[in-house]
């Protein structure tokens, strides 16, 4: 042993410049990390000073440079591999070689490395668990880089042929790399094998190569290969762990939340639903009447269990379009665009919202702004390249398809009070509120400027989240607590232009947070009460995958041409400019000629695309009575079939019209034509319902209930008239999509449908939006809901009441007004002076939902009788 510690005293002192060089860097890497120096400092919305971030970048490189070329340099001056009189010169048993050698790498790299990333974390007053977690992952990833680098420098006698080994190395697996990738390109199975590696992944491929390559250095040590043959095996080996990585499990070690495994029990692939009419399909045609070129289906996902705090990204896998009678299959486009998901998103998708919102204290209104989700968003299943001029739209086909859900769970991880200077530390990390100001020209608003360090303990972190550029915009979410007034508030925009600080521990963050944006109908957050609030900070949690096998029930292409015609877009007022005045549209309407009812198609189909474009104009709502519906009723006996030709193309005026003139026109000779266009039709159910042809149409009636079209109000009305047990499922799905007060009282009095009425409203209210945004505070089931009894709904009610601004008609929910018009009795106001928002409001105001209490027998909340 005397003989290895003189000889690691002698490597010491032959590389002490080195070595003091390399501690000067882990001491620069401490500062660095410690924020004494380099300290990123945000000069703009997006911009950062140059300086610091260069320095850190270029602190990086050093560091891991110095960790590879420290045992590189020491093995290679005394290598295995050299034949030149070694022994004579180094009378020094090999064993003792490599022990002395192993020492050397150990305690002057690799310890040196462990110790200044434990004192970091130390530093950072962290708990002796992320300390010791942090120094375990650090010890880890730095002893097969140092173990490799020394191993590579056994291979080769000196450095002119390390030199030329590694570039012919390097060019010789860069090459056979690019063709392999090439054919898995071809092949289609590219994303199989090429997934960006994770950490771990690449750990394997380190472990693999360090004995490996350990071996071969003690078979060159015997057989003295040549160096082109040494050189051919290394790349072979080289090789080899792109394979051993490929294979490696993407994460070997990762600290779940508690019950996570019996939140993925809870959501199960078989408790996974996806029912028939949450099916849609989306296009893009040429023409009005030219081919749809590419279908894409997809669905909306309803989890079995509403867990406040989880969330699911449903990615597709594989998806196929049979046609039953032909026996053809049809394979989706692609899906690499979608290997990813949402997963890589830099924005919340409505489950994070829903899980945010059961976050907050009980009784919290969450408000939000205009751009986040206001419903369960639907899933692409699968792309298809179809024309629809050469397939059989009539013919029954189903959709084969295989997703997979990745599970998170969110959590609180800490708050800020909005004051600049701010600062608190989480588990792995500290925030600090660098600046607090308004969003120019944009009020109420708050931009707040938050600085984050964060320290990535992969052993912790989302395996799905690998990429270092990707993990902030995915893992955070930002809200707004009013305590005073019990409002939250989530969304906004947030920006991370990141900075690489000098080790793998630390981030640098910069956010940028607008969270009051716009929200005119709730009151503004007073200077007072910005002293109150808090910033919390969400983050999410990887749980797990869930998997999902689903074969849809049969359909047609034809029953989702007319839902993706191309017409005007009318949703947009803004860009269309002002709506023609009464009296033009008047003049213009009186300035044609209508021709005679009987007249030939073409002069007939002329005139009435000029009254619709005039409807379109004028953004006229036309009822059954109106004198444009009588007008182009007249029609509507010998054009019958123009009239459904044109309801797929119309927009959302002129199809209005068109519908009320129908329904005005029909004669009873054309039963037979709206009974057979009911499957196409479904909104002509009120046709039969007026005209009495329930009898004669409920064969095709039923059949809706098995069509992915979307049934209204009309057609629900129709099916609930057969009293039919067989069709409650279907007609509380109805219920579900649409909860409005009409459809609600159609089907409470059912026989046999109360307890399946309970669950139905039950989940439309856990599936409600969360998040109250401008111009839709009240979420649709709230009357519902109200009308069914349940006591959460009006003391939600009354909370967003509470938070509106009610100095301000103009400000308040119509939706919200009605509903409690519709649903209490308020006494002693008369029922006319309900709809005086002067009178109404102050009355409201005055009153609390524990206040009233429901009255089964009236179906109306009522005032609780005083003592």
């Amino acid at each position: 042993m005397n003989l290895v510690f003189h000889h690691l005293r002698k490597d010491a002192r032959q590389f002490r410049l080195a070595l003091t060089i390399w501690a000067a860097v882990l001491a620069l890497d401490l500062a660095a990390n410690l924020g004494w120096i380099f300290r990123i400092r945000w000069t703009s919305a997006d911009f950062r000073e140059p300086f610091p971030a260069m320095m850190l970048d270029v602190l990086v490189l050093l560091l891991w440079a110095l960790l590879i070329k420290l045992p590189l340099v020491a093995v290679l001056a005394e290598s295995p591999a050299k034949t030149d009189a070694f022994l004579s010169t180094r009378p020094l048993p090999k064993r003792d070689l490599v022990l002395a050698k192993t020492l050397f790498v150990f305690l002057f790299v690799i310890l040196p490395a462990t110790l200044q990333e434990c004192l970091h974390l130390a530093l950072q007053g962290l708990p002796a668990e992320i300390v010791l977690r942090g120094g375990g992952e650090r010890l880890f990833l730095v002893v097969p880089v140092a173990t490799l680098a020394a191993v590579v420098g056994a291979l080769w006698r000196n450095w002119r042929e390390f030199v030329t080994a590694f570039v012919a190395v390097g060019a010789g697996v860069w090459l056979v790399l690019a063709l392999a990738l090439f054919a898995l390109e071809s092949s289609g199975t590219m994303r199989r094998y090429t997934a960006d590696f994770t950490v771990f992944q690449v750990l394997a491929q380190l472990y693999w190569l360090c004995p490996v390559l350990a071996l071969l250095a003690w078979w060159n040590y015997r057989a003295r290969w040549r160096v082109v043959w040494r050189g051919i095996v290394v790349g072979a080996v080289v090789l080899a762990s792109f394979v051993v990585g490929a294979f490696a499990p993407r994460h070997w070690v990762r600290i779940q939340p508690e019950e996570s495994a019996k939140e993925l029990a809870a959501l199960a692939m078989d408790r996974l639903d996806i029912r028939p009419r949450q099916i849609s399909a989306s296009g893009n045609r040429r023409t009005e009447s030219g081919p749809l070129e590419r279908v894409g289906f997809g669905a909306r996902l309803s989890l079995p269990s509403e867990t406040d705090a989880t969330s699911i990204d449903w990615i597709p896998r594989r998806a196929e379009l049979h046609w039953t009678a032909k026996g053809q299959v049809v394979p989706s486009l692609w899906l690499r665009a979608w290997d990813f998901g949402r997963v890589t998103r830099n924005f919340l998708a409505a489950d994070d919202v829903r899980a945010l919102a059961g976050l907050l204290p009980t009784g919290t209104m969450m408000f939000g702004s205009t751009h986040l989700p206001f419903e369960r968003e639907h899933v692409m299943l699968g792309e298809f390249a179809l024309s629809v001029a050469g397939q059989d739209t009539e013919s029954p086909v189903f959709l084969d398809s295989r997703i997979e859900g990745h599970v998170f769970r969110w959590q609180q991880e800490t708050e800020l009070p909005i004051s600049p200077g701010a600062t608190t530390q989480d588990r792995a990390g500290s925030w600090r509120v660098e600046a607090v100001g308004s969003p120019p020209g944009r009020q109420p608003g708050l931009d707040l400027l938050l600085s984050r360090r964060q320290i990535a303990l992969f052993t912790s972190s989302d395996p799905l989240t690998a990429q270092a550029e990707s993990w902030p915009n995915h893992l955070y979410a930002f809200g707004l607590y009013d305590p005073t007034r019990r409002i939250g508030r989530v969304g906004g925009y947030f920006y991370f232009p990141q900075v690489r600080v000098a080790t793998h521990t630390s981030y640098p963050l910069r956010v940028s947070l607008l969270h009051f944006d716009d929200l005119s109908t709730v009151t503004p957050l007073t200077p007072k009460a910005r002293e109150s609030a808090k910033l919390l900070i969400f983050r999410r949690h990887y749980l797990g995958t869930i998997k999902k096998e689903w074969t849809s029930p049969p359909f047609t292409l034809a029953d989702f041409l007319h839902l993706n015609a191309v017409h005007p877009n009318t949703s947009d007022r803004r860009s269309q400019g002002d709506a023609l005045s009464a009296a033009e549209f008047h003049r213009r309407l009186k300035a044609l000629a209508p021709p005679p009812p009987d007249s030939p198609r073409p002069v007939v189909g002329t005139y009435v695309n000029e009254v619709l474009r005039l409807v379109e104009a004028r953004r006229l709502h036309v009822l059954d009575d109106d004198p444009v519906a009588r007008q182009l009723a007249a029609y509507v006996p010998k054009h019958l079939d123009m009239f459904f030709e044109a309801m797929p193309l119309a927009g959302l005026y002129p199809g209005i019209a068109l519908n009320a003139a129908v329904r005005r026109g029909v004669s009873d000779e054309q039963k037979p034509q709206i009974i057979a266009a009911l499957a196409r039709r479904p909104d002509l159910a009120q046709i039969v319902l007026d005209r009495g042809w329930l009898e004669e149409a409920k064969e095709p009636l039923l059949k809706l209930l098995d069509s992915p079209q979307p049934l209204g109000s009309a057609a629900l009305a129709a099916l609930a008239w057969y009293e039919d047990p067989r069709t409650y499922p279907g007609l509380l799905e109805i219920l579900e999509n649409d909860p409005n007060l009409e459809n609600y009282e159609r089907l409470r009095g059912l026989p046999g449908i109360q307890a399946a009425l309970d669950r139905a409203v039950d989940r439309a209210w856990r599936a409600r939006p969360r998040t109250l945004i401008p111009g839709r505070e009240t979420p649709l089931v709230l009357s519902v809901a109200l009308r069914h009894g349940r006591r959460e709904a009006l003391q939600e009610a009354f909370g967003i009441l509470r938070v509106l601004r009610t100095d301000r008609s103009e400000s308040l929910s119509w939706q919200l007004l009605e509903a409690f018009r519709a649903n209490l009795v308020c006494a002693p106001l008369k029922p006319q002076e309900t709809y005086d928002p002067k009178r109404f409001v102050p009355w409201l105001l005055e009153h609390k939902a524990e206040e009233f209490r429901f009255d089964a027998v009236r179906r109306r909340w009522v005032p609780t009788k005083q003592g």
